[in-house]
């Protein structure tokens, strides 16, 4: 049985929900059940960008988010790192940065597939694979496995009718606090980026999102 340990608000202006879809500019709070503030997230708008179209290839369509720390933190605000899109043909990938800039993380999904991937928000489980650099040269490759991601099918009537979307994390088992935030603040991206609205350009206002432990 799951039990609900936090709840995320979105805050964007109605012009951005109709007009920008799932590219636009918004604050979200992530706060426990009695109301306080653990984590903020913030992304400026990016130009249009999505799969594997458009202009995946010019720095300024990709998309990026910002982590804080939240208000009744013990350090309120504070910069924890960011989450840069990276360009790439057929699959997502995603450059997690520290607060000093240093690449954590790289998050790579599955290649994109009609149907049953990421590009229609799907009608099978999608993965997303997180690595980590272990050369002390540099990432060279693409890092060591060492955590998840999961967007997990609902079944064909919640697909069709809700616009309800379940996700997973495994997180690497020697993260830190703002690490797993991080890697939170990145769930989040991909979610709007890719499923939002069922991937049909559609949003939703006053969006609500709840986190649960297993």
């Amino acid at each position: 049985m799951n039990n609900y340990l936090f709840y995320a608000r979105e805050k964007a202006s109605k012009g951005n929900l109709l007009f920008c879809g799932n590219r636009r500019t918004f604050k979200l709070s992530i706060r426990t059940l009695d109301n306080n503030e653990i984590l903020k997230l913030r992304r400026e708008f990016h130009c249009g960008r999505k799969g594997c179209f458009c202009c995946g290839c010019v720095e300024i369509c990709h998309q990026d988010l910002l982590v804080y720390s939240g208000e009744n933190t013990i350090t309120p605000g504070r910069y924890l790192g960011r989450v840069k899109e990276r360009f790439s043909f057929c699959q997502p990938v995603f450059n997690v940065f520290d607060d000093d800039g240093i690449e954590i993380y790289r998050i790579i999904g599955d290649t994109c597939s009609v149907g049953g991937g990421w590009f229609w928000g799907g009608s099978t489980n999608y993965n997303m694979k997180v690595y980590q650099n272990t050369s002390p040269d540099g990432w060279g490759n693409e890092g060591v496995e060492i955590g998840e991601m999961q967007r997990q099918y609902s079944g064909l009537t919640k697909e069709l009718f809700t616009d309800i979307d379940n996700f997973f994390i495994q997180f690497p088992p020697n993260a830190n606090a703002d690490q797993k935030s991080l890697l939170i603040g990145a769930l989040f991206l991909i979610e709007i980026l890719f499923f939002d609205g069922k991937s049909n350009g559609t949003s939703s206002s006053n969006n609500s999102n709840s986190l649960l432990s297993n």
